[in-house]
């Protein structure tokens, strides 16, 4: 699994074109599945471990709680700001790239760190759980949603880093309350057809079964 998301986010870095990371152009945004995917499988891969670190309750893992914390704010913070620190040891082109991949794990742990502490809000975990509809859905609503609002004459302006967080979250929630749930419907009706379909198979003869 982490060898062939090596792969993929090799291809997405030295293959495709314009790199996904910067302006992802296809449907359902399946080149930046290329380069996002790694994170995906890392957290496959380590998610007992960090389960079971979330569930001790013991004053070193407190301890080691807290450092994280502010080890990663400090670094996402900077990273916020355009700075990048592990950035300035780079050497090389592929060695820039390796370097992005580990900036997004230190600001992914931050996030996971200060998501454990949120998780009581059913929302937030709710939509965590849904993280793939909402990549899958980005470029779809991201184009549409400026086009549905400007037939009624308005138009989005973000000039600023709170109004672009603040757009994000917009469309994040239309995507989880208007377009995730319609998905899932149609999905599970191609499913269901498919199910038919082979049990149909299945049972029939093929000299009388037809479509």
């Amino acid at each position: 699994m982490m060898i062939m998301s090596a792969l993929l986010l090799f291809l997405a870095e030295f293959v495709l074109q314009p790199r996904p990371i910067v302006e992802p152009h296809m449907l359902y945004n399946v080149d930046s599945m290329a380069y996002y995917i790694i994170f995906y499988a890392l957290g496959y891969c380590l998610y007992p471990y960090i389960n079971d670190f979330f569930k001790l309750n013991t004053s070193a893992k407190k301890i080691i709680y807290v450092v994280l914390v502010l080890i990663t704010g400090v670094y996402t913070t900077f990273a916020y700001e355009g700075v990048y620190l592990l950035d300035r040891i780079s050497i090389n082109t592929a060695f820039r790239s390796l370097i992005s991949v580990f900036d997004a794990i230190i600001i992914i742990v931050f996030i996971l760190l200060v998501s454990n502490l949120l998780q009581g809000l059913k929302v937030l975990s709710n939509i965590g759980m849904e993280t793939l509809y909402l990549c899958g859905n980005e470029w779809i609503v991201k184009s549409l949603f400026p086009a549905f609002i400007s037939l009624f004459g308005v138009q989005v302006i973000i000039d600023s880093p709170l109004k672009a967080w603040l757009y994000s979250v917009v469309l994040i929630l239309i995507t989880y309350k208007c377009v995730i749930p319609v998905e899932k419907q149609v999905i599970n009706i191609v499913k269901r057809n498919i199910s038919i379909y082979f049990v149909a198979r299945k049972q029939l003869p093929d000299k009388e079964f037809n479509l």
